[in-house]
């Protein structure tokens, strides 16, 4: 009885200890040890992108993870989860977050969207695994790097310069990267969901600590002819917002607005991933939709999707308006699969439309666009996933095309602000089709972007990034707002396999991990007609139970019993394959470490039709060979001709020939044993036979000898400097012959030179592959066995209508559909007119040269052309509207544009306005008056332009009311002297001097620039109110006109006209009362005069300040203005004194002479009583 229970507990730990190593052996060569005893289950994150790239370091990795396992979870901060990565030598802990749990009971998850930040240190060979437990652990207790918090602010340093905002601030420790705006006001305009990017180290939202703003908006635009252009808009009116997450590495919250009729509304979901680099980036979901019809309705309509607001103010007086900049340049990925640069006007002056929707400029299927300052310094982009961003409604076009403005807002001195905005629009024009602008009442857009900045890696990071952000956005979660995911689940099954007729040695696997050279059996299994297996796994009667504590090897025989799966005991050995997808199966059985055998044995399989959980039975037999020989024509080996013993449309074995041509295949034999061979040879089918695996070939193989006749190709390509490519060029083979379809690459590179061995005879399609082009050609082997390429260049010299060098950015492009793909190649400019094409394929060509609407085309041969001449056709209407130094209208003036030494003349009209069309570029620009030169300056004209220049030319009213006013005052001054009627005297005096102060400046500042001998005038006429600014030197003369709108400017309108109109009226009515001796009522009539002078001047002297106050800080005073010189694109340090000008003393001293007067006439009265 002993003796038996003896044997029994060493049968049993035999047995234990057969299933050991199929569960618990080392790990396979590439994979890495455990990094934690402590955590039972394991899963390998794949990530979808190259780590290896400098600006993969810490981008977000937001998944969506399926635990196969209970993983204990109770809630985001207490749970199991841990991400590491491994080097290949040492692991490491990443922090990481989840959220979005599912939960399988109240301490377990089954699922959570994971984040963690791809580290510094990655090189692309690293490997991501997150391990979790179905046990308590204690949290990971990470660091909090951001965190998300709402706050207010108002800034009105200038009255009626309001920036107001209700907002939520996004931290990184005390530091605010983003503030994301709710609602507010900004220059008289309510916001809603606006991004600004702030600086560094922003403590406290403030204007000047904004670096970027973008907008997300639904903008929707209606024009008619009676009301111009009229706007809603979702930035309106606030709705609702919401924090969803406040995680350790990532914030997450959502804000809804609407426009204030209820027509449109915005929903907004945005997440920002901590990110301890210079490059930051905020992720966004936007859904845009019609919410009530109809819309209002125009001869045309526009609506946009985004907008970047940017620009710059100058504040010589109030140090906190100095902020912001206009980007020199733009950059956008466009539709046909090429960035373009645009350049962005640093100084506009009035409406410059930079970009128009009629210059078609659609994103392309990597869409992103960057204002920037190039190859190197700041960038700011917004990225899309994709163009197709309409989701309901019934439109002829996606997509979106792109539209930028510019303005000047504030042409004042002291205060300067120069803006721009760049729209998304809705892609609803294209060339020569009917506009797609109309909304029906089911739209909506939605999309995922990307609000990404860099401060030194310019455009070529936004392309990088996009790159990056467009691969990770598919593997993100999908969002709060009932988007639905397209991926449907797989139907899955389990298979068990049972084999017979299989010896092996007893417990053989036992005995095999002990060292032993024994046998034992392995099972694989193939999908369809796949040479390599999906899994496979060891053939036995027993198997351990699912959960398996990590330390099973360290407990005794009688606790290792209990993880036996006796339930499951099989008298007949088995495997079993769980979770297998739908399909057609093969299943090969193996006798692993035969004896006297070095490799393992094929010696049974069957082909399973999966479509429910299956069982099969397997009868093995004994494994046969088939010997293969590869000869070419000369008797010498050929390697690499591919094998296949197939049965029902299955691979049963695979072999490939080496070096000398020899390949042995192995596979089950039989009496009846019968399997199609099939010879491959680089795609294509050299025999096809049935052959029968007798049981013999167990022992004598089946021997076969194949003959094939070979070819050697050889390529050779030279650029257009006849010299060795330095690009990248690549050169493929393959044929509609091919049994499978096969690329063939050259064997040997060297030199420009590409050798193709041992082809086989055939028709083959060699394509060409080298920067942008893809070329297909037709060959024949044996008929050609070598190619010579040669590659051109190309040149095209450009002038303008003026036979000039075009001085605007041309687009300059050759572009061929004879190729296998388009082809779109810029021109490199090497001059104001010449531009440059190398590396050409041989081919036709349309050279396009465009410039905003403007579009030329040419037909171009290559190599036939080298060179070609193209004049240029564009024309733009440049418009000056001239105005003498008080700001009137100036008739006849003669204008004079020039550039080089071509001249160009007109003049103005009534409305002091003259219209040139002249090619695009830089002119200067003179103006003349009675053949005196009164205005100077340098123009730009790039697109259809409006120039308001204020000339030296003084108008003749003033002298002529000066004049009159003389005469007046020498004629009334010798009749009262006759008639010694002081007073009389007094009041035409005082009538006088309201006339001159009508037509004087009321306020002025004068300065000068020493360095530069420039010397400015700034003069405030009341009637009209204008300020007019002039500036000179030897080199420029010029002015403008300020735009002037606050509540002083509103005062000066409503009230000055009446206030002369009724002083005018009592001090006539007062002097004709008196000459008909109503005294007593003509001295209250000039009383009544009197204080309305008195109270019109005070409340000026009170209003000036809300003018003043803005631009240099006070009435009177002096100091240093950076002022804009016109035309000269620069800024220039000025030293001024200002003041109230002569019109105000004008009146001033009126009012003191009609006081005077009253007092006499009052006086007198008293003495005739």
């Amino acid at each position: 009885m002993y003796k038996r229970i003896v044997g029994i507990i060493i049968l049993t730990n035999i047995l234990i200890s057969l299933l050991v190593p199929t569960l618990f052996s080392e790990p396979l060569p590439d994979e890495p040890p455990w990094w934690n005893d402590e955590y039972n289950y394991r899963k390998e994150l794949i990530i979808p992108i190259d780590t290896s790239k400098k600006q993969a370091k810490y981008q977000p990795i937001d998944i969506l993870l399926e635990f196969e396992e209970y993983c204990w979870a109770k809630n985001e901060n207490e749970h199991s989860v841990r991400v590491c990565s491994w080097n290949g030598n040492i692991w490491k802990e990443l922090e990481s977050q989840i959220y979005d749990l599912t939960q399988g009971d109240n301490e377990h998850i089954i699922s959570c969207s994971l984040i963690f930040l791809i580290p510094e240190e990655s090189d692309g060979n690293e490997k991501y695994y997150v391990y979790y437990d179905e046990d308590e652990k204690l949290g990971p207790d990470y660091p909090n790097r951001v965190d998300v918090e709402e706050d207010y602010y108002r800034y009105e340093q200038i009255p009626g310069l309001i920036f107001e905002s209700y907002y939520f601030k996004i931290l990184e420790g005390d530091y605010i990267v983003y503030a994301i705006n709710k609602e507010g006001e900004a220059l008289g305009s309510s916001i809603s969901q606006q991004i600004a990017k702030l600086k560094k180290e922003t403590e406290v939202v403030k204007p000047n600590r904004g670096v970027m703003g973008v907008s997300l908006n639904f903008r929707y635009w209606w024009f008619t002819n009676k009301d111009d252009w009229k706007e809603i808009a979702t930035y309106e009116k606030f709705m609702e917002k919401q924090i969803f997450i406040d995680g350790n590495l990532m914030v997450k919250f959502g804000i809804k607005s609407q426009s204030e009729d209820g027509l449109l509304q915005s929903t907004v979901i945005y997440k920002y991933y901590y990110c301890p680099t210079e490059e930051k980036r905020i992720y966004l979901h936007v859904k845009h939709e019609i919410i009530n019809y109809p819309l209002p309705a125009g001869e045309e309509v526009d609506s946009a999707y985004a907008n970047f607001d940017f620009g710059n103010i100058k504040s010589s007086n109030i140090d906190e308006l100095n902020f912001g900049r206009i980007y020199p340049f733009m950059h956008f990925y466009s539709k046909e699969e090429r960035i373009i640069e645009k350049k962005i006007p640093q100084y506009p002056e009035g409406i410059i439309n930079v970009i128009s929707k009629q210059e078609d400029n659609d994103l392309g299927s990597s869409p992103w666009v960057s204002v920037d300052d190039g190859e190197n310094g700041e960038a700011h982009a917004l990225i899309f996933e994709t163009t197709d961003v309409i989701k309901s409604g019934d439109v002829e076009r996606e997509g979106i095309t792109l539209e930028l403005f510019e303005t000047d807002h504030y042409k004042l001195p002291g205060l300067n602000s120069r803006l721009a905005t760049l729209l998304f629009l809705k892609n609803s024009y294209e060339s020569g089709e009917k506009p797609d602008d109309e909304l029906p009442n089911d739209f909506v857009v939605e999309y995922n972007a990307e609000f990404f900045s860099t401060e030194n890696g310019g455009y070529p990071a936004v392309a990088e990034e996009a790159k990056l952000y467009q691969s990770l956005i598919k593997y993100q979660p999908t969002q709060d707002d009932n988007i639905t995911d397209d991926e449907k689940e797989t139907d899955e099954f389990n298979l068990t396999a049972y084999v017979h007729l299989a010896p092996s040695f007893p417990f053989g696997s036992f005995l095999y991990a002990l060292g032993k050279n024994v046998s034992y059996l392995s099972a694989e299994v193939y999908k369809e007609n796949s040479t390599t297996s999906s899994r496979g796994g060891i053939v036995s009667r027993l198997s351990l139970v699912k959960d398996i504590p990590t330390n099973f090897n360290d407990l005794s025989l009688l606790e290792k019993l209990k993880f036996i799966d006796w339930k499951n005991f099989s008298f007949f050995k088995k495997i079993h394959f769980p979770n297998l997808e739908k399909g057609r199966y093969l299943i090969k059985i193996f006798r692993e470490n035969p004896f006297l055998k070095k490799e393992k044995q094929f010696i049974g399989f069957t082909i399973v039709d999966l479509d429910k959980d299956k069982e099969t039975r397997i009868f093995c037999k004994q494994e046969g060979k088939v010997s293969l020989n590869f000869l070419n024509q000369n008797q010498e080996g050929i390697k690499n001709v591919q094998t296949y013993l197939k049965k029902d449309d299955f691979i049963i074995a695979y072999g490939e020939s080496d070096s000398i041509g020899k390949t042995t295949i192995r596979a089950p034999c039989g009496i009846l044993e019968k399997y199609m061979l099939k010879i491959i040879y680089k795609g294509f089918l050299v025999n096809e036979e049935q052959i029968r695996l007798g049981r013999i070939r167990k022992i004598l193989p089946l021997r076969k000898t194949f003959s094939l006749d070979l070819h050697d190709f050889e390529i050779k390509i030279r650029d257009s400097e006849d010299k060795v490519p330095t690009f990248n060029v690549d050169f493929s083979l393959t044929s509609k012959e091919m049994h499978y379809p096969t690329i063939i690459k050259a064997d040997n590179v060297s030199q420009g030179i590409y050798k193709f061995n041992d082809l086989y005879p055939a028709n083959y399609i060699l394509t060409i592959k080298y920067n942008t082009f893809e070329i297909i050609k037709e060959i024949k082997i044996p008929d050609i066995d070598s190619l010579e390429i040669k590659l051109y260049d190309f040149s095209v010299y450009i002038k303008d209508l003026w036979n000039l060098s075009p001085e605007p950015q041309l687009d300059v492009v050759l572009k061929s559909n004879d190729f296998e793909k388009p082809v779109v190649l810029s021109g490199e400019k090497q001059s104001l007119e010449k531009y440059y094409f190398n590396n050409l394929y041989p081919g036709k060509y349309i050279l396009k040269v465009s410039y905003k609407t403007f579009s030329l085309e040419e037909s171009i041969e290559i190599p036939e052309m080298k060179i070609t001449d193209i004049v240029f056709p564009a024309l733009y209407n440049l418009t000056t509207i001239i105005f003498d130094s008080h700001g009137n209208y100036l008739k006849d003036a003669e204008i004079l544009i020039i550039r080089n030494d071509y001249k160009l003349k007109g003049s103005t009209n009534e409305s002091g306005t003259a219209v040139l069309s002249i090619p695009p570029g830089s002119y200067l620009l003179k103006v003349l008056y009675n053949n005196d030169l009164i205005a100077t300056r340098k123009v730009e004209v790039f697109s259809n332009t409006v120039y308001r220049i204020v000339t030296t030319n003084e108008p003749l009213i003033p002298y002529i009311v000066i004049l009159l006013s003389v005469i007046v005052f020498i004629g009334f001054a010798a009749t009262c002297y006759r008639k010694k009627d002081l007073m009389f005297f007094l009041k035409i005096i005082a009538i006088l001097l309201v006339l001159v102060a009508i037509f004087s400046p009321w306020w002025e500042l004068n300065g000068s620039a020493s360095d530069s001998n420039f010397e400015t005038s700034t003069k405030l006429y009341i009637s009209p109110i204008k300020m007019v600014t002039i500036i000179s030197n030897s080199n420029v003369t010029s002015g403008e006109i300020a735009n002037l709108k606050n509540d002083f400017v509103g005062f000066v309108d409503n009230y000055l006209p009446i206030a002369i109109a009724i002083g005018f009226i009592l001090i006539i009515s007062s002097i004709i009362l008196n000459m008909f001796s109503f005294r007593k009522l003509s001295i209250i009539i000039l009383f009544l005069g009197l204080i309305f002078y008195i109270c019109f001047i005070s409340i000026y002297v009170y209003e000036l300040p809300n003018l003043t106050d803005t631009i240099v800080g006070s009435i009177f005073g002096s100091g240093n203005l950076e002022i804009n010189i016109p035309g000269e694109n620069i800024y220039e340090i000025f030293n001024c004194s200002w003041g109230l000008g002569a019109g105000f003393y004008l009146l001033l001293c009126s009012i003191i002479i009609q006081t005077i007067a009253f007092y006499l006439n009052l006086k007198k009265i008293k003495n005739l009583k």
